[in-house]
């Protein structure tokens, strides 16, 4: 218990891009994209692969269906099936095509030593050797056909982060979300509250991360500021965002096997619950966690 709250810290790192994308863009522009036939892996500098119609209007954020990268097991397909919002420069469409390319990039430098370091990792947990197998094989099923299997440009994922930001993407916002706040404070608070009132579990995701470090302005001054609340943003997040996002096959808990060695847990509910909250305080964290579900939609 204790090494894993010492843990803490990297682990919310780790949860501000994980559910970032959780729910995807209207179905048919989605199925429209998936029907379309594949295009050639880009070319050309990092900013012309991230550039698309710069005077295109921003895609509205509209209904939205549950096709996203916990799902998928094939991210070249998945980010074929991008390009058609991606050209009509859909924030979210964006943010994922950056979360694509965070997700594989390590992978893609050498994909076998991505796969010896899996090993080498079970060899010092052997209790998380079947996990990290899993893990190791579900990695290289996602990104071996990501284009074309060339290793990843690293300026593409700020790059794509940016344009989403730019096309007003809330999650890219709160990555930036400081620099939002010494510029318009007023703004800043606007933020917060659309991303209260829509409770979106992505953004309700990159939330947690800012209410875990810092004690945020206005209303919610009072559910943020501890790594308790922190929690309590997440699991209302993950209680929203269905199984697979934070269940044992999601980015989140793959990602905490892989950095934290905490791979034995059947979601990240469960983690918090047993492998971070002494038994002594979980009142405490269900106390923040009615707090904040008690906020949510308002």
């Amino acid at each position: 218990m204790n090494r894993a709250r010492h843990l803490l810290p990297a682990l919310l790192v780790v949860l501000g891009g994980i559910l970032a994308g959780h729910f995807f863009w209207n179905r048919a522009a989605a199925d429209q994209a998936a029907d379309s036939s594949p295009s050639p892996a880009p070319a050309g500098t990092p900013e012309e692969r991230a550039s698309t119609s710069a005077n295109s209007p921003a895609t509205p954020l509209v209904e939205r269906t549950t096709l996203d990268l916990d799902a998928s097991v094939d991210y070249g397909a998945l980010r074929e099936a991008l390009r058609l919002l991606e050209s009509q420069g859909d924030a979210v469409a964006l943010r994922m095509i950056a979360e694509i390319y965070e997700y594989c990039f390590i992978y893609s430098l050498d994909p076998a030593k991505a796969r010896r370091q899996a090993e080498f990792l079970a060899t010092l947990r052997p209790e998380n050797a079947s996990r990290l197998a899993e893990i190791a094989k579900l990695q290289d099923a996602r990104c071996k056909t990501l284009d074309g299997g060339v290793p990843i440009v690293p300026e593409l994922v700020g790059l794509y982060r940016d344009r989403a930001r730019e096309r007003g993407d809330r999650v890219s916002e709160l990555a930036n979300f400081e620099a939002l706040q010494d510029a318009n404070p007023e703004g800043a608070e606007r933020l917060l509250e659309s991303i209260v009132h829509a409770a979106r579990p992505d953004e309700l995701m990159a939330l947690s991360q800012l209410a875990a470090q810092r004690t945020l302005p206005g209303g919610l001054s009072m559910l943020s500021g501890s790594e308790r609340y922190g929690h309590a943003w997440a699991i209302a997040a993950c209680r929203r965002a269905g199984s697979q996002t934070c269940g044992p096959s999601g980015r989140l808990m793959t990602h905490t096997c892989l950095a934290a060695g905490l791979c034995n847990y059947s979601s990240y509910e469960d983690l918090v619950r047993r492998g971070l909250t002494p038994p002594s305080s979980l009142h405490e964290l269900d106390r923040a966690i009615a707090q904040v579900e008690s906020r949510l939609g308002q």
